[in-house]
């Protein structure tokens, strides 16, 4: 009798194992169906070095800018750094995009400053997979110096899908 209830309780302990692994697998399977995409960022393009030949256009140079638009069909932020300071002779610009919960950090870096100067660029980015909300965008820009004001801006991309904010400079490249 003892042995034929362990047999019982074995058959029934084994049925139920059964049973949570089925479950297990079967909800493993539809969230891998259905996958959240994280939002990824990344630099698409930049221009060359610019150059300041009319004094109204110098004027710009004194102040890093971002203009920003968000498509929140899309789910697309367009990012434009304005007078973004490389070196004038970079093998590559880029950004490494971090977003963790409503704060994006872009932390810019060039590969390879091969010229004894320095210039201003416009670096644009995207952002994809960005769902609508209230965030906080950091630049950690390379040449900027601490006198200097930090690029850091409080944006609800819904409810102000686009705009353009900037912050004064006083050191080279900017404003000369």
């Amino acid at each position: 009798m003892l042995i034929q209830r362990c047999s019982s309780t074995a058959r029934a302990s084994g049925l139920l194992l059964v049973a949570c692994l089925l479950l297990y697998a079967c909800s493993e399977q539809s969230s891998e169906s259905n996958p959240v995409e994280d939002p990824l960022g990344r630099v698409i393009s930049t221009t060359g070095c610019k150059s300041f030949q009319n004094p109204t256009d110098a004027s710009g140079a004194a102040q890093s800018c971002v203009l920003y638009r968000y498509d929140e069909e899309r789910q697309l932020l367009e990012l434009t750094h304005e007078n973004a300071a490389f070196n004038c002779c970079p093998e590559e610009i880029g950004a490494d995009i971090s977003i963790d919960g409503g704060l994006i950090v872009i932390s810019e870096w060039e590969r390879d400053a091969l010229c004894d100067c320095n210039c201003l660029y416009d670096v644009e980015m995207v952002i994809e997979q960005l769902q609508p909300g209230a965030y906080t965008i950091a630049f950690e820009e390379p040449y900027r110096t601490t006198e200097d004001t930090e690029l850091r801006f409080a944006v609800d991309v819904a409810a102000e899908p686009s705009g353009r904010i900037c912050v004064p400079r006083t050191h080279y490249p900017w404003g000369i």
